[in-house]
């Protein structure tokens, strides 16, 4: 006579789920880390290179943002000083 498991899961999927609450679990503990690292990290710890290098990203994001077409209707801010 067969006889139901009852070490297994009981439901479809709840192997996959537990994965998944796991893998959730060491993220949150990551971002905890890095969260801590951050709060205690002082501007003048910041290497030169690494300034250097967040400047000119963020002015490449800025240009990526801004597109090709953001001077064909610029905003009237840029026309006053023109």
């Amino acid at each position: 006579m067969l006889t139901a498991r009852r070490d297994g899961p009981t439901k479809p999927g709840k192997l996959e789920r537990t994965a998944k609450n796991n893998r959730g679990r060491a993220m949150a503990d990551e971002t905890a880390t890095l969260a801590a690292y951050v709060a205690d990290l002082k501007f003048e710890d910041i290497p030169r290179e690494v300034l250097e290098r967040a400047k000119v990203l963020t002015l490449d994001f800025l240009g990526s943002a801004s597109g090709p077409g953001a001077m064909r209707n610029p905003p009237l801010s840029l026309l006053k000083n023109a």
